[in-house]
Order: structure tokens, then C-alpha cells, then sequence
């Protein structure tokens, strides 16, 4: 549990785009957990971290001449 209570969830699409979302909130559709739960600081630093490369997947896919 984060202050307040306020716990927020890390997620990511196919397109290997990430985003933070409210624990208690239902994931979009197309989006799913990307393992990281906690503060929304904590949330924007793990994201920071991993998600490194800002192209689309299908973009990277393209320029690589390959697909997943």
C-alpha cells in the first residue's frame, strides 16, 4: 500500500508502449500487467527504466526488415 492508499499498476500494450493506470481501475482493452505495482513515482521510475526504445513495435518490426 502506497500513501493514501493510492496504488497505481504498470501496464503494456502489443505494441510494447507502456503506461500507468490506477490499481483499481479495469485495464483497457489491448493493454495488459507489465508486473510492477506501486506508488505512481514508483510506477514512473520503473517505466523510465524498462521502456527504453519509444517506437512502436510494429515500427521496429518494419525497419528491421522482421516481425515478432
Amino acid at each position: 500500500m502506497t500513501a493514501f492508499g493510492v496504488q497505481y499498476q504498470v501496464l503494456v500494450n502489443n505494441e510494447g508502449q507502456y503506461a500507468i493506470h490506477p490499481g483499481w481501475l479495469s485495464w483497457p482493452a489491448g493493454w495488459r500487467a507489465a508486473g510492477f505495482t506501486g506508488s505512481e513515482t514508483e510506477c514512473m521510475e520503473f517505466v523510465d527504466e524498462v521502456w527504453t526504445d519509444m517506437r512502436p513495435q510494429s515500427l521496429i518490426d518494419q525497419l528491421s526488415g522482421g516481425s515478432r
